[in-house]
């Protein structure tokens, strides 16, 4: 009778370390399980945060009158439109900004203008010029440009070139060269709080035309147009989705 009351102990022992095992390993899924939802809510929060709200002002180019005057180009430097060929310095523009690899050689390759200041084997700057149906992600929204129009995606210099005079001789080139390519209008955008951007707009002749104020609240999304130029009509502004 010892004997089996003694294999009846270490059973009923067993079954309680079983027992208080299994309630461990519940406690720490349930544990994890709060924790991963707590980490993906927060995580969530950072990357796509339940509220996000932009105005965007456009600004707009007029290549048919009198252009601003000429700004020397910087010594130094070479100016020339970039084709799908120039490897290398569609790979510098790539790693800089982050572009999927390829998808500048291919826009290049199809309409985009891309005008490079080169600095050596150096990529010093370059302004970005789009034609037709265009994305603006600031705001997000598309926009398709008439012919004729077209429209300044992004005007960078590298760090290592600031203050020499590199961004204000490619935006004054462009001009030029899309003038050639019968451009008349020329259009831009910066969010409205950046006053620096459009102080320097201004400067190169840009008037100020449109805003677009966008709201997200979770997925819900909204679009206002206000018009800052009453010479423009607010039917130009409204091919949006």
């Amino acid at each position: 009778m010892r004997n089996v009351d003694h294999l009846r102990s270490d059973l009923d022992q067993c079954l309680r370390l079983a027992g208080n095992k299994a309630n461990d390993l519940g406690r720490n899924r349930l544990g994890s399980d709060r924790q991963g939802l707590v980490q993906k809510r927060l995580t969530g929060g950072v990357i796509f945060p339940p509220f996000e709200r932009c105005v965007y002002r456009f600004y707009r180019g007029d290549l048919n009158g009198d252009l601003p005057s000429p700004v020397a180009p910087p010594d130094g430097f070479e100016f020339r439109l970039l084709n799908a060929d120039d490897d290398l310095f569609i790979r510098q523009i790539e790693s800089q900004e982050r572009w999927p690899v390829g998808s500048l050689k291919q826009r290049i390759a199809k309409e985009n203008l891309c005008l490079a200041a080169l600095c050596g084997g150096l990529l010093a700057g370059f302004h970005l010029i789009a034609f037709g149906q265009v994305l603006i992600p600031l705001v997000n929204a598309q926009r398709t440009f008439r012919p004729g129009d077209a429209w300044s995606e992004q005007l960078s210099v590298a760090k290592d070139f600031p203050g020499k005079g590199v961004a204000s001789y490619l935006r004054c080139r462009i001009f030029e060269e899309l003038r050639r390519c019968g451009v008349k209008k020329l259009y831009g955008g910066t969010r409205r709080s950046n006053l620096t951007e459009l102080k320097v707009a201004r400067a190169a002749g840009f008037v100020e035309v449109a805003d677009l104020e966008y709201v997200r609240i979770l997925n819900f999304k909204t679009w206002h147009w206000h018009r800052v130029d009453e010479g423009v009509s607010a039917d130009n502004w409204r091919n949006f989705p």
